[in-house]
């Protein structure tokens, strides 16, 4: 058969632990309160709150290396528009074709 467990009974034992942790509530609530009146304190005297906006911006989060480029290969991914602008990707073209020709390919046509 199986054992079975019980709860424990609420006597004298009981009692005590309830009253220790009720006295370190107590004592913890008293902590947070002088806690809370010196902050206040210190909020009368002009400074602010550490998360508090205002003030002169600190510097930006460095992003890690590469990942605007990796931004930047997501957006032409999407796009349709032409990165090299059509006329001087031409001239580049007509240029580097005109090194590879020999030069009497045009003279028999």
């Amino acid at each position: 058969m199986a054992r079975v467990k019980h709860p424990p009974s609420r006597g004298a034992a009981g009692a005590a632990h309830r009253q220790q942790q009720q006295r370190q509530q107590q004592q913890q609530q008293q902590q947070q309160e002088s806690q809370h009146t010196e902050a206040s304190m210190h909020l009368a005297a002009g400074s602010r709150p550490r998360g508090a906006p205002g003030g002169p911006p600190g510097r930006r989060q460095r992003a890690h290396p590469g990942v605007k480029a990796l931004k930047e290969i997501r957006k032409y991914r999407n796009t349709t528009e032409l990165l090299i602008p059509r006329s001087p990707f031409f001239r580049l073209v007509r240029e580097v074709a005109q090194k590879f020709t020999p030069p009497y390919a045009g003279m028999y046509r």
